[in-house]
């Protein structure tokens, strides 16, 4: 018998995970000591429905957690069905994770099959509806902040659950738990949560918060040192929206891996008004080998009025300075933009023309060039408010939201045109931006 199953669904879009299920991991860290878990990543494992049934028929656990985000969502909901046919009232269905959060209400109308919901932050919100479940003396669910569950007819929301403010309190995920050689990249860690900026494509700022929330550098140094010491993991990625926002406790880190002198390779994301040199150079000395540059336009009106302030000037400069000191640079872009049109696509494609050129020999670090459409998701400005920027969501059926499927009409490009706009986008640099 088990008592808690943690399960990622299938991934509609990609062929499996490229990296472990850390938000299954956080929870499984906060109850393990106590209580029998088990995590299964359906995606990387590419589990089967059959599959499934038998080991839920042979571990019958009293909880199944399900993660929802916007590409496992649909398939998360015939789990939580697959879940219930199998088990019944036998377990409790819990599902969290940012699509649900802002859709709970909608989830749990339609799908009966799902129990709770638990929505944003759910590691302390996790612990304590395992507690309920376990407790000899059950408190009522609607003493836990932070869930919504269903009381016959009615759907209870409860009192909001405040940020988590000590990150470091929070136990690093139960990887033990997983089969990490089933990931690319096997080393991804999460060291802060939240976002001060207000890019109107993105729910991050909705979903932890406007505050970045950041992780001790010692805390998060423990966790790279139990990466290479007990699971021999020598490439990690730091997948913050933002790893350089803290410039101190960037510098903190970097100094603790050239002390540890792992030989580790990592990359990560940033903005590119958070890239000082001097952190820039600390970084490559501790064995950062890649930065990826959230640009999304190469016109500064589009820039602004998602809400992104930056300029091409700091752009060009940043990835110059990320060039040259000999990282490879990845410059991610967006199309369909609410301001997007002919004239600020060009002034896109000359921008990335521009990147393209700081590579000057096949010697020098790489420049990769990626590209998505925009898709509203949930939480996100352009998603609640689309009508107001001229956005036509055309369909809410979330396995189509790929991000590499148009989903909407803007005032200036329909769904074909977006299409036909990405294959070109991928297409060589010389179909992009013609003879420049």
């Amino acid at each position: 018998m088990l008592d808690i199953l943690l399960i990622l669904p299938p991934i509609v879009g990609a062929e499996r995970s490229q990296v472990p299920p850390l938000g299954l991991g956080y929870l499984a860290g906060m109850v393990k000591d106590r209580y029998s878990v088990k995590i299964i990543d359906m995606a990387a494992t590419k589990m089967k429905k059959n599959e499934l049934i038998q080991i839920l028929e042979e571990n019958r656990p009293k909880i199944v957690g399900i993660s929802s985000l916007v590409n496992v969502h649909k398939s998360g909901c015939k789990v939580a069905r697959i879940v219930k046919e199998v088990l019944g009232g036998e377990a409790m269905v819990a599902m969290g994770g940012p699509h649900v959060t802002f859709l709970a209400e909608e989830t749990l109308t339609q799908v009966k099959e799902i129990d709770v919901i638990v929505l944003g932050e759910g590691e302390y919100t996790f612990l304590e509806l395992v507690r309920h479940r376990f407790a000899g003396n059950p408190e009522k669910l609607e003493d836990i902040a932070g869930i919504v569950f269903r009381k016959g007819n009615d759907l209870i929301f409860t009192k909001k659950r405040s940020m988590i403010k000590e990150l470091d309190q929070v136990p690093f995920p139960a990887r033990e738990l997983m089969d990490i050689s089933l990931y690319q990249e096997s080393g991804t860690i999460i060291t802060g949560r939240g976002c001060p900026f207000v890019c109107k494509f993105c729910a991050s700022s909705s979903l932890c918060g406007r505050k970045f929330r950041a992780r001790s550098a010692k805390n998060v140094l423990a966790e790279i040192d139990e990466l290479y010491n007990k699971f021999q993991i020598k490439r990690v990625y730091f997948a913050d929206d933002t790893f350089v926002y803290n410039q101190k406790r960037t510098q903190e880190i970097c100094s603790g891996l050239i002390e540890r002198n792992y030989g580790l390779i990592w990359g990560c994301g940033t903005r590119v008004d958070c890239v000082p040199q001097n952190s820039l150079e600390l970084m490559y000395r501790a064995g950062c080998k890649g930065i990826l540059l959230g640009i999304e336009s190469g016109d500064e009106k589009v820039l602004k009025n998602i809400g992104k302030g930056i300029s091409l000037e700091l752009i060009l400069d940043a990835a110059r300075r990320i060039h040259d000191i000999g990282m490879q640079l990845t410059c991610s872009f967006i199309l369909g933009l609410p301001e997007d049109t002919e004239e600020s696509l060009h002034r896109t494609f000359d921008l990335i023309h521009q990147l393209r050129e700081l590579k000057q020999s096949p010697t020098e670090a790489d420049i990769t060039i990626y590209f998505s459409i925009l898709t509203p998701l949930p939480g996100t400005e352009f998603y609640d408010r689309a009508e107001d920027f001229g956005i036509e969501i055309l369909t809410k059926d979330w396995d189509r939201y790929t991000f590499m499927e148009p989903v909407i009409n803007t005032e200036h490009f329909t769904q074909d045109d977006l299409r036909e706009l990405f294959f070109a986008a991928n297409a060589p640099v010389r179909e992009m931006v013609g003879d420049q």
